[in-house]
């Protein structure tokens, strides 16, 4: 999971290759089992990881696939390093934040970010490269406890601590009356015996 994270992160949309300048990066991916290949200017090409991104049809077509989104804490968790090892930042005040100009890969984010009880929140912009408009931008920020980075740099400045209590708090914005109905009340094999139903 964390070396997909990379590769939807700063990874070449055509093939099995990844762009970066830090040795951190390429030594993580070499540890996961992957082998890597400079092919010059900070271009890393990834032995055995084509048949892969094609079997889950992410060539061309950058997302995170479903089965990523609902594997263990620690997979997903793992995930999350990789893509904000690469497009995530952290900022003087220890917040994280991840951009990219793929909606559907954002809206993945998101997802990822809820299902690892982490509220964040997006904003779209303009990507802008030299002074020129490239089309929309989106830009998730969050705070959480759980290390977001495995890259040392990124990694020191989060802030895992210290929040406000209302830090992981969801609101309920309205409440709609609608008629009565017959339903069929339906429990999951846990203690709470809740369930997730939609977004």
């Amino acid at each position: 999971p964390y070396v997909l994270g990379l590769w939807l992160g700063d990874g070449s949309t055509y093939k099995a290759e990844i762009t970066s300048a830090d040795p951190e990066i390429v030594k993580a991916i070499n540890d996961a089992g992957f082998r890597t290949i400079f092919r010059g200017k900070y271009s890393y090409g990834i032995y055995s990881m084509l048949p892969i991104l094609r079997a889950m049809n992410l060539l061309e077509n950058k997302h995170i696939p479903s089965e990523y989104l609902r594997g263990s804490i620690l997979q997903r968790l793992a995930l999350l390093q990789g893509l904000a090892d690469t497009d995530g930042y952290c900022d003087t005040r220890g917040q994280c934040e991840f951009t990219t100009t793929k909606e559907i890969l954002a809206t993945g984010v998101l997802e990822l970010l809820s299902s690892l009880g982490i509220k964040a929140a997006i904003s779209e912009g303009r990507a802008t490269l030299y002074g020129k408009d490239c089309g929309p931008k989106y830009r998730i920020k969050y705070i959480t406890e759980l290390p977001s980075f495995r890259l040392k740099r990124k990694a020191d400045r989060q802030k895992r601590s210290g929040f406000r209590g209302t830090a992981n708090r969801r609101y309920i914005t309205e409440v709609i009356s609608v008629p009565s109905v017959p339903v069929r009340c339906i429990a999951v094999d846990s203690p709470s015996h809740l369930y997730l139903a939609g977004r």
